[in-house]
């Protein structure tokens, strides 16, 4: 791991007559580096806010946007003429069609839960339904709810194909909550190649997408929240020079309190409850979208030490943030702490 941070160097002034200078930006009028277009939206539930590099940039960011609410459209359960809604209306009974970039996220779902032994598990749906945690007021079920609806929870009852998926037992459903965000920064990033743009940087929630390398060729920086502190806290940043995918998982994103315990949303699919993560947050770095998010939220479940052959088999590294303000990282990674509150374990 390396805690470094690059230095400009000072430009040289060029004194140049007047009417060279003219003509030269008349000959050359787009050797001035324009600004990067910004744009905020609001999808699956957060805000996704784009920085695009080039003179398509706009035209990229509204069809980037289009991508992601497709995305939505397609994998949210929440939403009755989705994908996955016919996908579980259908359980126990035939197959249901899926678009090729549907039945892709369920392939990629299906592979990281049976590498994760169900750390990731996209037939949470029973369980997620159950806790609920977007209603309010917030209980936790009754233990004997929450045995039923194990019941139905398992990869092994989901059957994928290249257009089609199955449930095999009706009772059974889908839930990507934990892949949805990461895919979509995966439909925007394709966007940005499709349309040509030098570069670009995409966030939906606790997603992130970079893609290219930056005009002045500056690393990018993507700040790591603290998850002790507000929104705009943070522990340090990672540095990416080009091209790669970052999503976090934490305790803190949404959890209620009931009788003086914490219950945190993400679930762990062999016990039914949420799952008692030795660390607070995982930050995952992955060469996907959809892959980042749903290790994220795998390696949260099974700790670091478990998390090292699931990551490498991956190619991908993660940070590490425990309650004591110690944070380890595994893999490949580049992190820069600038919080005194947090120090970083040595090997």
């Amino acid at each position: 791991m390396k805690a470094a941070e690059k230095k400009k160097a000072n430009r040289p002034r060029l004194w140049i007559p007047v009417m060279i200078l003219l003509l030269a930006v008349m000959l050359f009028p787009s050797c001035k580096a324009a600004a990067p277009y910004e744009q905020t939206n609001y999808v699956m539930g957060s805000v996704m806010q784009q920085t695009v590099y080039g003179s398509s940039g706009k035209n990229a960011a509204a069809e980037a946007y289009s991508a992601a609410v497709d995305m939505e459209y397609m994998i949210s359960w929440k939403i009755g003429t989705s994908e996955i809604s016919r996908l579980n209306e259908n359980a126990g009974k035939e197959a249901a069609e899926l678009s090729p970039e549907t039945a892709s996220l369920l392939m990629q779902a299906l592979d990281l839960s049976k590498a994760s032994n169900g750390a990731f598990d996209p037939t949470i749906l029973p369980l997620s339904a159950l806790w609920n945690f977007d209603s309010n007021p917030q209980h936790a079920p009754e233990q004997e709810r929450i045995q039923e609806r194990l019941a139905f929870v398992s990869a092994d009852y989901l059957k994928v194909s290249e257009n089609s998926a199955r449930l095999l037992k009706e009772g059974c459903g889908i839930d990507l909550g934990a892949a949805g965000k990461g895919a979509a920064c995966d439909a925007v990033i394709e966007v940005y190649r499709e349309q040509g743009v030098r570069a670009g940087v995409v966030s939906v929630g606790g997603s992130i997408g970079v893609f290219g390398r930056k005009p002045d060729g500056s690393d990018y920086r993507i700040a790591v929240r603290d998850p002790a502190g507000t929104l705009s806290d943070t522990l340090g940043y990672l540095t990416i020079s080009t091209d790669a995918f970052v999503s976090t998982s934490g305790d803190y994103e949404k959890f209620f309190v009931e009788n003086g315990i914490k219950y945190s949303h993400i679930l762990d699919s062999k016990t039914g409850y949420p799952a008692k993560g030795e660390a607070v947050s995982v930050t995952v770095i992955a060469n996907g979208g959809a892959v980042s998010d749903m290790l994220s939220t795998a390696c949260y479940v099974l700790g670091a030490e478990k998390s090292r052959s699931l990551l490498e088999n991956y190619g991908a590294a993660a940070l590490f943030v425990y309650p004591d303000g110690e944070i380890q990282a595994v893999g490949d990674l580049e992190f820069t702490l600038t919080n005194e509150d947090y120090q970083v374990k040595t090997p």
